[in-house]
Order: structure tokens, then C-alpha cells, then sequence
């Protein structure tokens, strides 16, 4: 009698320990999975900032030299009523696409940042 009382504490001891290691274990395996579905989130949120960045700077550059060559056609002195309208037309959906470059810029910062991308304002006219 005294054998098996012995040997069930035992055996109770060994099943208690194993489970709590079981226990432990598949907490440790959802510590795991919770890091890497954060890791995948910074991952996803890092390459958006990085592709709008990106898409930001390379629309950047032509945008300028057309605001340049614009202006610079604008400082010519014999230009008709037309072409001086289109140069205006030109100088203003430049301004036009500079503030969605600047909304692509912000938006790029607040990924990075973990924030939401800004609600969508009318392009000013």
C-alpha cells in the first residue's frame, strides 16, 4: 500500500510537471507567433513608408525642372494672351501635383511613425 501511494505521488508529481511544461511551451509558441505577426506588421509598414518615399522624391525631381522651364517661358517677353494661359495652366496643376507629392511625403512619415494614413483632402485649384 505504502509502494503505491509512493508511486501515485510520483506519477502525480511527473504528470503535474509535464503538464505545466506543455503549458509553458505553448505559451512560449504564442509569445513566438504574436512576435512574428508584429514583425511582419513593422516589415509591411516599413516598405510602404519606404515605397511612398521613394515614389515621392522620383516625382519630385521632373516636377521641378517643369515648374522651371515654365517659369523661365514666362519671363519671355513677346508671348501672346494663349501661351501666357497655358504657362498659368501649367504653373498650376504643377502647384497641383507638388501638394500630392507633399500628401504622399506625409504619408510616407506617418507610416513610419505607425500612424494612419491622412483622410483625403480636395487638390487646391
Amino acid at each position: 500500500m505504502a509502494a503505491r501511494l509512493v508511486e501515485r505521488f510520483f506519477d502525480d508529481v511527473i504528470i503535474d510537471s509535464t503538464v505545466q511544461f506543455v503549458a509553458d511551451q505553448a505559451e512560449a509558441i504564442r509569445q513566438i507567433q504574436t512576435d512574428l505577426v508584429n514583425a511582419r506588421n513593422l516589415a509591411t509598414s516599413n516598405a510602404k513608408s519606404d515605397l511612398l518615399r521613394h515614389v515621392s522624391h522620383t516625382l519630385r525631381e521632373p516636377l521641378a525642372a517643369i515648374v522651371l522651364a515654365a517659369q523661365a517661358l514666362g519671363a519671355e517677353k513677346p508671348l501672346g494672351l494663349e501661351a501666357r494661359d497655358n504657362i498659368r495652366i501649367i504653373l498650376r496643376n504643377a502647384e497641383i501635383q507638388a501638394h500630392n507629392v507633399e500628401e504622399l511625403m506625409l504619408a510616407a512619415e506617418l507610416f513610419a511613425k505607425g500612424g494612419e494614413k491622412p483622410a483625403d483632402k480636395p487638390a487646391q485649384k
